[in-house]
């Protein structure tokens, strides 16, 4: 069904890894942020003339390309920091809501400004779930916060949770009479040295603050209950090479990112609708 590949891109176009990356995934949706790369270039790359850029977006560094043999893809709700569309799947006839977010760097927003954004998000994916009457929403991007900072897990933010079952068990939960929808952030799983994936984040930082995380866990795909039917942990994947290049490089022992490609690692992420996709 859905196949995305996410990558922010540091300011560079990174044209030819990308495309790579789309043929060794299949990927039929490509969202980017921080890309520089000329569009029609890239979509000529592409060699599939079903392949289409989303339209009307206000941050041209923000992007996303889509196969319209599977999709149509719209924009419905636009901020500076995320872009919001309706994406209807024509096989399934299935309606998505799917959010692309690039929050600001640490460097310059502190913890209040985070907390406002993911409030702001929260609040226009909710209108725009009432608006299309359906929760099948997925939120992907560069949020600049890991999944345990209080935007993520504050039931007035975007309200997430890291265990499915519990997802699952509370979608909606009440407190003090109010009640707030629930994401699951398969993120979790990918923290630390037993995390699911060869690396335990997508972005790493030697800080010279006191509390130092070095691997962070900024680029997430967050999903609503209602389409966890469709998805298998399996099915969120931190990339760490591309057609047998690494992307990762030794730092006299320690594994970090090599930057010439980016500071940031891509993502790719699926909804499979039966088995066999």
């Amino acid at each position: 069904m859905l196949k995305l590949l996410f990558w922010n891109t540091y300011r560079k176009s990174l044209h030819e890894q990308i495309l790579e990356l789309k043929e060794e995934k299949n990927a039929n949706i490509i969202a980017l942020v921080e890309n520089v790369g000329d569009d029609n270039n890239f979509l000529s790359g592409l060699e599939n003339v079903s392949f289409k850029k989303a339209t009307g977006n206000i941050n041209h560094n923000r992007k996303i390309f889509y196969n319209s043999d599977f999709f149509n893809i719209k924009t419905i709700h636009e901020h500076g920091r995320y872009t919001i569309f309706e994406l209807n799947y024509f096989k399934k006839n299935i309606k998505i809501i799917l959010a692309l977010v690039h929050f600001p760097s640490k460097l310059h927003a502190d913890d209040d400004a985070y907390f406002s954004y993911c409030v702001s998000l929260r609040n226009n994916i909710e209108k725009k779930e009432n608006e299309l009457d359906t929760r099948n929403t997925v939120i992907v991007g560069d949020f600049n916060m890991n999944p345990f900072e209080s935007g993520f897990l504050n039931a007035t933010g975007i309200s997430c949770t890291g265990i499915k079952s519990v997802a699952l068990k509370y979608a909606e939960r009440t407190i003090s009479g109010e009640k707030f929808r629930c994401f699951y952030n398969p993120a979790w799983s990918h923290l630390g040295d037993s995390s699911r994936g060869n690396v335990p984040g997508t972005y790493y930082y030697n800080s010279s603050q006191f509390n130092n995380l070095y691997w962070n866990m900024f680029d997430q795909v967050i999903i609503r209950p209602d389409l966890l039917r469709f998805f298998d942990d399996d099915n969120f994947e931190i990339i760490t090479s591309i057609k047998g290049r690494s992307l990762l490089k030794d730092n006299n022992g320690v594994q970090t990112i090599d930057k010439k490609n980016s500071d940031h690692l891509p993502l790719f992420f699926q909804l499979k609708s039966n088995s066999n996709e």
